[in-house]
């Protein structure tokens, strides 16, 4: 039961650690791809 409970707390942390801020970065590089597009169908 320990040993179970120690893997959830490491694939938590796993996710905390590297899934979220990967996500925030592909957001992130998301808008900025739309924003150079924009600016590009303005000029």
């Amino acid at each position: 039961m320990s040993y179970t409970r120690s893997a959830f707390k490491t694939v938590l942390q796993y996710i905390v650690l590297v899934e979220i801020p990967k996500g925030k970065l592909t957001s992130i590089f998301l808008s900025v791809q739309t924003q150079k597009r924009n600016n590009k169908l303005i000029k």
